[in-house]
């Protein structure tokens, strides 16, 4: 699961006073190298360390019309897109104990010890781009096409060869977007482990290999998500007039919070005078994120109230209500308890999280 995206709007400054308890960060990729760099003991054979060679499903992705896509966008916005479309390809394949072997500019090549691992790590990458896909502009969504083999390999320089390599990758070749294929020994393998179906393709002719491959399909739909409320500050309230004017004002807002999905973390502050809109304008955006399917909290101060770090206590309780359980049990596992002192019911969802 890749980290939730953090999205900040203040509009007022006694907010900004009530500055945010510090919380540690979470390690980046530089200082856990184990995660991505190639490690074949989570292959669960010791025996193919020493040998440098093994059995091993091979997951092979690519991403459609990469080319056409960065020539669209430019390089910057194209480098955006492929950033976020690595952060949530390595925390899949990290989840489902596998090594991202190495990156393949619009695409990974993944190593996995379980081929039910293998199968389930490609049907959650198209659900995790759907999603993001659903939260991005028209213009920034792309479509990953999977290809999965098994076999035996050999590993060299922390590079991984072999024939499952080449039927991985040319499987992936002659997908569709937002589709996954398998050769017939993964479907064996993988099958009465998972809930997931293969649908029989038929032979493909693959480039380099001298037989036709038997191809399955592993159908997938998108994950339906259970939406928390929005604050009810935020909602439409009864005989609220249209938003008008401040158009600018709302795009910039909007670029913002496309730009948070990619970059994970932004702070926009707006200012001005009592009754100009601020709150009206914040809320507008908070109701397009979670159309989109954004967890939206609210955090408040009241000038009158000394209640120390008092809006971020505030969205810290809504936040430990309402996300899932497996954000919690690794934000605990990240950073420990440290924010049940601000949010007693931390506690109540983790009950063995550290003081």
């Amino acid at each position: 699961m890749s980290r939730p995206v953090s999205f900040v709007i203040g509009d007022d400054a006694a907010a900004v006073r009530n500055k945010a308890p510090t919380i540690p960060p979470a390690p980046t990729l530089a200082q856990r190298p184990d995660r991505h760099t190639p490690d074949v003991t989570e292959l669960g054979s010791q025996s193919l360390i020493e040998a440098g060679a093994g059995t091993a499903t091979i997951l092979y992705t690519d991403v459609v019309g990469s080319t056409q896509m960065r020539a669209r966008l430019g390089d910057v916005e194209a480098d955006l897109v492929r950033r976020r479309h690595d952060e949530v390809l390595h925390a899949v394949v990290t989840k489902h104990s596998g090594t991202v072997v190495k990156g393949l500019g619009d695409g990974i090549l993944a190593a996995f010890g379980a081929t039910t691992e293998a199968v389930n790590a490609a049907h959650e990458i198209q659900r995790e781009i759907d999603r993001a896909n659903r939260q991005s502009r028209e213009d920034r969504r792309i479509e990953v096409r999977v290809g999965i083999s098994a076999g035996d390999v050999s590993w060299e320089d922390g590079d991984c060869h072999g024939t499952p390599v080449v039927t991985a990758a040319r499987l992936c070749d002659s997908a569709d977007g937002a589709q996954i294929l398998c050769d017939d020994l993964v479907r064996g393998l993988a099958r009465g482990h998972t809930e997931l179906s293969f649908v029989l393709v038929g032979e493909i002719e693959l480039k380099g290999l001298p037989e036709p491959v038997i191809a399955f399909e592993v159908p997938w739909s998108a994950a339906v998500a259970t939406q928390s409320p929005l604050p009810a500050p935020l909602r439409r309230q009864g005989g609220e007039l249209p938003f008008a004017a401040r158009e600018d004002e709302r795009l910039r807002l909007t670029e913002a919070w496309k730009r948070a999905q990619v970059d994970r973390a932004t702070t926009v502050l707006l200012a001005g005078e009592p009754g100009i809109g601020k709150t009206r304008l914040a809320s507008e955006l908070a109701r397009q994120a979670h159309d989109e399917g954004a967890l939206v909290v609210l955090g408040r101060c009241d000038e009158h109230v000394a209640a120390p770090h008092a809006p971020w206590t505030e969205l810290l309780r809504q936040v430990v209500t309402n996300v899932g359980d497996e954000v919690i049990v690794d934000h605990v596992a990240r950073h420990g308890g440290e924010i049940g002192r601000l949010v007693p019911d931390l506690a109540r969802r983790a009950p063995d999280a550290p003081p």
